[in-house]
């Protein structure tokens, strides 16, 4: 992020991206309980009611401490930290954790967070790294082969090697997001064919 710039919003990914599914306990807008997003709100006291647009509220009973997940426009709010949306690398769930690489100022930064189940993890995980890694708009990326008549032999050899590239890496990407390759593993062979070009 710019210093000084406004964080990216991220309001209209969120709205596609969670619904509510109270088994999980996980909620969004418009379909936030009031209880719920009061005990949200309970865990994280800078939040503004107005702005939550999904939160995961879990446990609190009499043999678990609980907790919440609670998600704005511009920031995930966990415990008693937080990290902006636009800072996120990537996310993986390890039993009820979603483990979150972020990029704060250059500097690689791992957060934790804990959920009320395994199955809630892998959703949010899921979605957090969809955040990381948006989809691109309609009609946008390499579907279809461009046109490039108008180059050099050397130049096409380079074009049609960067565009295999890239689709290699969308790939790549969608076999990381399936869990049929660890975040390492996906790094690794993205940072070999991008070494190629």
């Amino acid at each position: 992020m710019q210093t000084g710039a406004a964080p990216r919003s991220f309001t209209e990914l969120i709205q596609r991206l969670f619904t509510t599914d109270e088994r999980l306990g996980l909620y969004a807008r418009p379909n936030i309980p009031s209880g719920k997003l009061g005990r949200a709100l309970n865990d994280h006291t800078a939040v503004s009611p107005a702005d939550v647009l999904a939160c995961h509220v879990f446990g609190g009973g009499a043999f678990s401490a609980g907790g919440s997940i609670v998600l704005t426009a511009t920031t995930c709010h966990y415990g008693k930290a937080s990290f902006l949306l636009e800072d996120l690398h990537g996310a993986t769930a390890e039993e009820k954790e979603i483990l979150v690489d972020a990029n704060r100022a250059g500097a690689a930064t791992r957060h934790t967070l804990r959920c009320g189940s395994e199955e809630a993890a892998r959703a949010l995980a899921r979605a957090l790294d969809t955040l990381a890694h948006p989809p691109a708009a309609p009609g946008a990326g390499l579907a279809e082969k461009p046109d490039y008549s108008a180059f050099s032999k050397t130049s096409l050899d380079w074009l049609e090697l960067r565009d295999e590239v890239l689709r290699t890496i969308d790939l790549l990407h969608n076999r990381f997001q399936d869990g049929k390759l660890s975040l390492l593993e996906y790094e690794e062979k993205k940072a070999d064919l991008l070494s190629r070009l």
